[in-house]
């Protein structure tokens, strides 16, 4: 039992947490939180907006009832300090349900522990959100080794799309 425990352990830790070498994680993590406030103050009607963030980049996903509300949380969330951009991939419809979201919980913890398999989020950090069986993936790095972890991504059961919100170093 004790074998098993450190390399579990770490293999949550970099799951979960993803590895920046830098302080940028904690930043990101105080975007996050603005941007949540700003948005829930909007108090949208039957809504689910999830915030992500990497590098200071903003990413929205999740369902709003229309265009008006899907601007709206995109221009609360760019007045957010620091934020160097923002990618409104919010759908205007109905909230998915509770299974679509567990869906996506598996399939993005399926992804993190493919990227890890193959190498790519142990030699950069990858940031994988995944909504309504949409893989979205975040990151800076290089071309090729956004390209090996777009790959990865859409080989894995569950993924309908992969969008890549990459910034290249090349």
């Amino acid at each position: 039992m004790r074998r098993f425990l450190f390399p579990a352990l770490l293999l949550y830790t970099v799951l979960l947490h993803g590895a920046l070498a830098d302080g940028s994680r904690f930043a990101d993590e105080n975007i996050v939180r603005a941007a949540i406030a700003r948005i829930n103050a909007l108090k949208l009607n039957d809504a689910r907006v999830r915030v992500a963030c990497f590098n200071r980049r903003i990413l929205l996903t999740g369902e709003v009832a229309d265009t008006d509300e899907s601007s709206q949380a995109a221009q609360a969330a760019a007045a957010v300090p620091n934020v160097s951009g923002v990618s409104n991939e919010l759908e205007i419809g109905p909230v998915t349900g509770l299974a679509t979201r567990t869906a996506d919980s598996w399939t993005a913890n399926n992804v993190k522990l493919r990227l890890y398999r193959n190498g790519i989020s142990r030699k950069v950090p990858v940031k994988v959100v995944v909504e309504n069986h949409t893989v979205y993936l975040m990151g800076v790095l290089q071309r090729s080794q956004g390209a090996a972890a777009a790959q990865v991504a859409s080989a894995t059961r569950g993924v309908r799309r992969v969008v890549l919100e990459f910034e290249y170093l090349d």
